[in-house]
């Protein structure tokens, strides 16, 4: 028989595709929409459930727990749990699920409705930032039940607005991009809606004005689609994102945002002097590379520099990790990625002040050519340094790139991202970044935006106390110093190529780039950190 024509014939699969699709969500904001997004909180009394949520009956199998979502007729209620313990991190968990299920049911158009009784509990809640309670210099009352929430920031109007939206569009990401069916025809839900439709969010924000609801919601918007495409490229496994695909991905990257790129690899990292970016991409067959990425703002001052590590798939080289969760280590290059889409996001801003990405690309690998254990090889800045552990290689990338934007920029402000330390998700889990500065002014501005933005940051000791475990016996430094503040001396380390004169902070996000557990639509990497850079970059704009 013809196997042409064979019934028998396996249908042929189509070459997965790792292109990133932006969030299919368009937002507006004149219009009606059927179906509409209510969210109500759960601890409404039955007057103001009447009043407040309409025709829709109070039911008991919908308890308005934070994302709890209750299709009844023309309404879909959305749950932001009780007014008492409100918090902003449950308003983006909220939002976020409703982003997830707009994704999986795709209706044509959506309301979504931002009632008035939400802006009073915000603005409630971001009084307290201004007279936070504390049981030490206000003695608890016996019989007084107090609940305060922590990690107080303000909360105006816009920022509600802001992060509902941008939990939208987040929640409209997913991680499922190497599936099959991710293509697919099928029809998804109940109103044969299909994959691959668009749709259309029409919102509403009761007693607010519609430059400030537009401002906020585009902003929104923005960042998230920059986060979701982070979290793309970091979810990307290490044979579809290699040093050599992130380069392709970077080069389209920019073009789409306007900004400049320029790779240093080859010959020319040894001409330059990265000894460390060479020591770690040794074993690997895809050589190392570094990127600068360059977006020019209209201010001719000294610009900001953000470096990031870029490890696509980090194995642990010859101090070989233990195989349970190495899978995972493909999320080793999500600092290159958050830095990458914060230029993007300085773009699309229009910041007066100009922002410079310097990334870092290897693949850690064991190989006869890899880099050993008791190797010394001559960092960018000359110093000797002994490697005693290759799985502590991100810092030999990182202090070459720290090195360099020290010599060549002269930063106004030096950032760097890596997921860095074990000792850092021992220290904070995965609900807070660790920030280590020198600078009490920068620290500030870091735990000012940190706050603002809701991405939970943690200041570390920088002190010099801790550099004793970094001598070596025959080269300048090594790069470990034992199990003890791991996440401390690993900044100690860094910090010996870092001009002392130059504001810099080290942020530690190996606890915060990704998460194992939790709903299938935040498992994976997270996009920690544009919101943060997004509140960042206003503050430092505004600087004369």
């Amino acid at each position: 028989m013809n196997s042409s024509t064979s019934p028998l014939k396996k249908k042929q699969r189509k070459a997965v595709d790792p292109t990133f699709t932006p969030p299919p969500f368009d937002l507006h904001f004149d219009g009606e929409a059927v179906p509409s997004v209510l969210p109500v909180f759960s601890d409404y009394s039955d007057e103001e459930w009447k009043k407040l949520v309409g025709g829709v009956k109070k039911t008991e199998f919908f308890k308005g727990r934070p994302g709890e979502l209750l299709p009844s007729g023309a309404t879909i209620l959305l749950g932001l749990g009780e007014r008492a313990r409100f918090h902003p991190d449950t308003l983006v968990a909220a939002f976020r699920a409703l982003g997830a299920q707009l994704l999986s049911i795709r209706p044509a158009v959506v309301g979504i409705q931002l009632p008035a009784t939400l802006f009073s509990v915000a603005k409630e809640y971001g009084a307290l930032a201004e007279n936070a309670p504390d049981p030490f210099r206000q003695p608890h009352v016996k019989g007084k039940e107090r609940k305060v929430p922590d990690y107080l920031q303000p909360f105006t109007e816009s920022d509600v607005i802001f992060q509902a939206v941008y939990a939208v569009f987040l929640g409209g990401s997913t991680t499922a991009i190497l599936k099959t069916e991710r293509d697919s025809d099928a029809t998804n839900g109940s109103n044969g809606s299909k994959k691959g439709k668009r749709v259309r969010i029409i919102l509403s924000a009761e007693g607010v004005n519609s430059t400030d609801l537009k401002k906020a919601a585009h902003e929104g918007a923005l960042v998230g689609e920059l986060a979701a495409s982070s979290r793309h490229i970091a979810a990307l496994p290490g044979n579809f994102l290699n040093p050599e695909q992130y380069e392709q991905f970077a080069r389209g990257f920019v073009k789409q945002y306007g900004l400049k790129l320029k790779v240093i690899k080859g010959s020319d990292l040894e001409k330059q002097g990265f000894g460390g970016v060479i020591a770690v991409g040794k074993g690997s067959e895809i050589p190392p590379r570094v990127l600068v990425v360059e977006y020019t703002g209209s201010r001719r001052s000294h610009p900001i520099v953000l470096v990031g590590k870029g490890i696509t798939f980090d194995t642990g080289g010859i101090s070989l990790k233990p195989p349970a969760d190495m899978h995972e280590m493909k999320y080793d290059m999500s600092g290159s990625a958050l830095v990458l889409h914060a230029v993007a996001l300085a773009a699309k801003k229009k910041l007066k002040t100009s922002v410079t990405a310097l990334i870092g690309l290897a693949e850690n690998m064991p190989d006869g050519r890899a880099i050993k254990p008791g190797d010394v090889y001559t960092a960018y800045n000359g110093l000797t340094v002994e490697v005693q552990n290759t799985d502590a290689e991100g810092r030999l990338v990182l202090g070459d790139l720290l090195a360099m934007a020290c010599k060549q920029y002269h930063p106004a402000v030096l950032l760097d991202f890596a997921t860095l330390t074990g000792a850092c998700v021992i220290a904070l889990g995965n609900d807070a970044t660790a920030f280590m500065t020198g600078s009490e002014g920068l620290a500030s501005e870091v735990d000012a935006a940190c706050r603002r933005s809701l991405e939970r940051g943690w200041r570390l000791p920088h002190w010099s106390i801790y550099d004793e475990g970094l001598k070596s016996d025959v080269a300048d430094v090594r790069n470990i110093a034992g199990r003890a503040a791991g996440t401390v001396t690993a900044m100690r380390f860094l910090s010996r190529f870092v001009d002392a004169s130059i504001p810099w902070a080290h942020l530690d996000i190996a606890g915060t780039a990704y998460k194992s557990s939790g709903p299938e639509y935040a498992r994976g990497p997270s996009g920690w950190g544009l919101r943060f850079m997004r509140n960042f970059f206003e503050r430092m704009d505004e600087r004369p």
